[in-house]
């Protein structure tokens, strides 16, 4: 087996290791499942179609399968696997592709496979491989679409005028926007101008992804050509310009946006969403403008004290500009963290005299959640305490954290809400936040097992409840129910005074943070609406903060006018606001 990295980095020579990554990624999905779950029913669809189709696999195909099985190590196999990726006609890769011959039984192979092929047809045949893509609705599409922007910013722009269908042109520009945006700035400037005139093609979100890339790629052109760009767009641009600057050069931008009536605005803007400035700022945010800090430090505290909270409990806020409610909300963040980074440094600062009251009462609680995974350990700790309010405060949080998971099942829990007066208790979700995967699915089962008109009832108690450790898959099937059987259409607007869209717009957000995957099927799942906008717009906004290529990638499979209005959600600034 020593051969085999020789062989791999010889096979470099001819093109294989230059294959970008979005291919690597795109072969990831498929084994994996995408986080779109339409994206998942197709190609269930798909592999289910391919099973059917064996029978009539052509003879020189099945020939060269089995010589790539008949190999008898895993070096031969995967030779074999490179001569035919690298032998394929380039005009029959998408019919391999489309019908399913190397169809990821072969497992190592299969990733050699894709890799080199689409590797290929990216460099001899860009627009096939686009044109196989969108109309396949392949999962390939965004990163085949990245890099051929990147690979020919040119032609790939070019080619976005031969789409016929508003909606995949709409679809392919939205996806190359920010590498174009990159790898082309002036070119990318010059087709906003003329995109942006046209509504159809494109929608301000794709624009912005232009706009995105070239604040990244050139942030002074995009300085000197701001004022040029269409008024809709230039306010979100010069937030995208301001954080790319403060990162170019921190302290030089800072005294620029200094001479700006709306410079506060944009530098703690720019701050709050995005860590690496965070941790720029907090080098010396006694060199910020007076006032900047304390506005920053409230936006993004958690971030801000999560590296070393002990240097915000040292430090005089007061002196950095922050005002007592700033301080007390920062210094609690701080109280928290080191609980539990360093709950040993954390008790030596309740022994001494530093904290005020309110500071001591929720370092307590703060340490007593730390140590509630071991109970004994939490009681130990109580017993030092001499404060009768801090002992009460410490024991209501051990009482909490350690709620009885085995007297909450997913039986007894639809059972109790079927009372009349009943609602969910702090008991009952605290421990159904400790179920497993099987009892979650047991008490959807409970739920969706009730009759009609039990179960709108049951439903409103577990919509309305307030408590996060309540099983998301739970309250999703809650909230969907009432969706799918509500009486009338939701007004336009925002979730405010509409308490079935706001619950809507939460669960989105929560799915975000727990479960994408599950995420995105349960918003495909809903009827078109207010309540599915609003679901869809809050996940969006939650999951491309931490992960922007697969939520973008999501977004781009929605419904043209959806689509169209969670991206201006989010790149409006709406969705942090």
């Amino acid at each position: 087996m020593k051969a085999l990295p020789s062989y791999l980095a010889g096979a470099a020579i001819f093109g294989i290791c230059a294959i970008t990554a979005w291919s690597l990624r795109g072969v990831d999905e498929t084994k994996q499942g995408s986080r779109s779950s339409s994206s998942t029913t197709d190609r269930k669809a798909s592999k289910t179609t391919r099973g059917s189709r064996r029978e009539g696999v052509p003879a020189e195909v099945t020939q060269r399968l089995a010589e790539i099985r008949a190999g008898r190590t895993v070096e031969e196999r995967l030779r074999a696997t490179l001569q035919l990726a690298e032998s394929i006609p380039i005009e029959d890769i998408g019919k391999w592709f489309k019908e399913g011959w190397f169809d990821g039984r072969e497992d190592m192979q299969t990733y050699y496979f894709h890799r080199i092929a689409l590797g290929r047809w990216l460099k001899e045949d860009p627009k096939g491989l686009m044109s196989y893509c969108l109309q396949e609705k392949s999962d390939h599409t965004y990163y085949a679409a990245r890099a051929f922007a990147k690979q020919d910013p040119a032609a790939a722009l070019a080619y976005a005028s031969e789409i016929k269908s508003p909606e995949k042109r709409s679809q392919f520009l939205s996806s190359i926007g920010e590498t174009l945006g990159k790898a082309d700035p002036q070119l990318a400037f010059e087709a906003i101008s003329k995109l942006s005139e046209n509504a159809e093609t494109m929608s301000n979100g794709s624009l912005l992804e232009m706009i995105r890339g070239i604040s990244v790629a050139s942030p002074e052109f995009l300085k000197g050509k701001i004022d040029q760009l269409p008024a809709a767009l230039q306010r979100q641009a010069r937030e995208y310009l301001t954080t790319s600057l403060l990162k170019k050069n921190f302290a030089a931008t800072v005294a620029e946006l200094e001479k700006s009536p709306d410079g506060k605005r944009s530098f703690v803007s720019a701050i709050e969403n995005d860590y690496e400035l965070v941790k720029e700022a907090i080098k010396d945010p006694r060199s910020l403008p007076e006032g900047w800090f304390a506005d920053a430090a409230s936006q993004a505290s958690y971030y801000l004290v999560r590296d070393d909270p002990k240097r915000w409990l040292d430090e005089d806020l007061a002196a950095l500009g922050l005002n007592e409610d700033q301080a007390q909300h920062l210094r609690s963040q701080a109280l928290n963290q080191l609980a539990q980074k360093d709950p040993e440094a954390l008790k030596t600062l309740l022994a001494g005299q530093e904290l005020t009251a309110r500071e001591r009462n929720s370092a307590v609680g703060a340490m007593t959640g730390a140590l509630s995974k071991d109970r004994e350990k939490a009681e130990a700790w109580i017993a030092t305490l001499t404060d009768p309010s801090e002992i009460t405060i410490a024991k209501s949080v051990l009482t909490h954290n350690q709620s009885d998971s085995k007297g909450t099942t997913p039986a007894s829990l639809i059972s109790d809400l079927l009372a009349d007066g009943s609602s969910v208790t702090w008991s009952q979700a605290r421990a159904a936040g400790t179920w497993s995967s099987e009892e979650r699915a047991a008490a959807a089962k409970e739920f969706a097992a009730l009759p009609a008109e039990q179960k709108e009832g049951v439903a409103q108690k577990l919509m309305t409840n307030h408590y996060d450790q309540l099983p998301a898959t739970l309250r999703a099937e809650a909230v969907r129910y009432l969706i799918q059987n509500k009486q009338g259409e939701a007004e336009a607007g925002g979730p405010q005074g509409n308490p079935l869209v706001q619950a809507a717009a939460t669960q989105g957000a929560r799915w975000a943070e727990d479960d994408p995957v599950a995420g995105s099927r349960w918003i495909d799942s809903l009827p078109q609406g207010t309540e599915r906008l609003w679901a869809a717009k809050n996940f969006a906004a939650r999951w491309v903060d931490y992960e922007p290529t697969e939520a973008r990638k999501w977004i781009s499979a929605l419904p043209a006018e959806e689509r169209a209005q969670v991206q201006k959600y989010i790149e409006s600034g709406e969705a942090y606001r």
